[in-house]
């Protein structure tokens, strides 16, 4: 360990923390690093992050998992949230038709 970072496969993990790293850091890695603030962009298109991020008693499943079934149930989970302010909206707009 050094510092509070950890040595991974040669890289490190848990961030930048010296300025000469983050002079060494592209502008498209930056605009990356900054994009994805909340995971989603590592979990996509990192199956290790994805099963992270999945309860242990489902980790022993998760190598059964093709990457269609994954790259499915993240497409459906997008789909999910993009629809459902739309649902919501019209729904509203419907009953609040009917109740004038």
């Amino acid at each position: 360990m050094q510092g509070d970072q950890i040595i991974f496969h040669g890289g490190t993990f848990g961030g930048i923390d010296t300025p000469e790293a983050a002079a060494q850091e592209t502008p498209k890695q930056t605009i990356l690093r900054w994009l994805d603030v909340t995971g989603s962009l590592t979990r996509t298109y990192s199956r290790r992050a994805w099963i992270m991020e999945s309860d242990p008693d489902q980790r022993a499943y998760m190598f059964m998992t093709t990457e269609y079934e994954r790259w499915l149930m993240t497409f459906c989970s997008v789909v999910a949230c993009i629809g459902t302010p739309i649902v919501v909206w019209y729904m509203r707009t419907k009953i609040t038709m009917f109740c004038l």
